[in-house]
């Protein structure tokens, strides 16, 4: 949607914690708190609350106060698909410029390496693309785009922990192509 303040990551998370009641999907409030979906989204929690009053806005949610609960409706009849919050995160954190400059910087390393295995940490990629280093909050960041490009067959790595608190990732291999 053109809107700003909708937020599909929030939808999706509607979707993820709706049931089924018989006629609708539905998510009780004392599941759908601001506090646990900006948690769980990884936003605040005045984001969440704003992303879900857009929600209600529009029309996306509807209100149940009699059964206390969210009920989630579609537009234009066009039925709404249940997309697994991990897969929706995972598209979010990794299909953009940084998955293409992380495996750009991958690449280079692994050959200025003569193409054998070396070591890069979390930070060092957060760096890379211009995420806060000094916190492991964003980790999940770069461990979706890891992922995604490892399922692409594009690079192939193992995590080495090092530390209690600290985890390396050691790159083994990574191809300038698409396997077939």
């Amino acid at each position: 949607m053109a809107d700003k303040n909708y937020c599909d990551l929030v939808y999706a998370w509607f979707q993820c914690k709706s049931e089924w009641d018989g006629e609708n999907r539905v998510v009780p409030y004392k599941t759908a708190t601001f506090v646990t979906i900006g948690e769980e989204t990884g936003m605040d929690r005045r984001s969440a609350s704003k992303y879900v009053k857009q929600l209600l806005k529009i029309g996306l949610l509807e209100e149940n106060d009699d059964n206390k609960t969210y009920v989630l409706k579609t537009l234009q009849s066009s039925s709404a698909m249940l997309v697994p919050f991990t897969t929706l995160r995972q598209l979010v954190n990794s299909l953009n410029r940084n998955s293409v400059n992380l495996f750009v910087y991958l690449l280079n390393r692994y050959l200025g390496n003569g193409e054998t295995s070396f070591i890069v940490t979390h930070k060092e990629l957060k760096s890379r693309i211009g995420l806060a280093t000094t916190t492991t909050s964003n980790n999940i960041v770069i461990n979706d785009i890891l992922d995604i490009l490892r399922r692409l067959g594009l690079i192939e790595y193992e995590l080495q922990q090092v530390e209690y608190d600290k985890t390396n990732i050691v790159v083994t291999k990574v191809s300038n192509v698409l396997p077939e």
